[in-house]
């Protein structure tokens, strides 16, 4: 009897750890949007779907095949309730450079040089779901729709390991 619900507590443990492993690579694989503009220029905004935690860190990437103009260049992170068009402005800022990163150029399998961007908004302090809307001097581009909750990454592997682990 005791082997028996050893060898249980240990297949679920190791379902546990690949759930989580899972989980831990969707949150680090972010999704796009993308518009082309002139002369093929492309914007990406790169930003977690899966979960933002409301106290922390909350940033998203942008990628372009050509160097913004900080100066005529901002984001703005709107609310998104409804599934319709309209939003409310949440949280604004400027982008930050990061410059060109050689290893995530070599992702592209381009010779085109890849110039990479932060929007930093670690600071705003609302639920609920939101979209990234970036100008620049360019066009005018909107992320994918994400969530920012309170506990949100227990939240949701909880309710992951619960229904796995009721279907036994």
């Amino acid at each position: 009897m005791f082997c028996k619900l050893e060898k249980m507590i240990r297949r679920v443990k190791m379902r546990v750890s690949i759930i989580a492993a899972m989980l831990l690579l969707l949150s680090a694989c972010g999704t796009f949007m993308t518009t082309q503009h002139e002369n093929s220029k492309t914007l990406y905004i790169h930003v977690n779907q899966v979960a933002l935690e409301l106290t922390g860190p909350k940033k998203a990437i942008i990628s372009a095949n050509y160097e913004i103009d900080l100066a005529k260049a901002s984001f703005q992170v709107v609310s998104k309730q409804n599934n319709d068009d309209s939003g409310s402005y949440t949280y604004q800022g400027n982008l930050l450079e990061l410059g060109q990163i050689e290893q995530w150029q070599k992702a592209h399998q381009s010779e085109e040089p890849i110039y990479y961007y932060a929007a930093e908004f670690s600071a705003m302090d609302k639920t609920g779901d939101f979209v990234i809307v970036v100008s620049d001097e360019h066009s005018q581009q909107v992320s994918a729709k994400f969530s920012v909750e309170k506990q949100a990454l227990f939240n949701l592997t909880a309710k992951a390991l619960l229904t796995y682990l009721l279907q036994w």
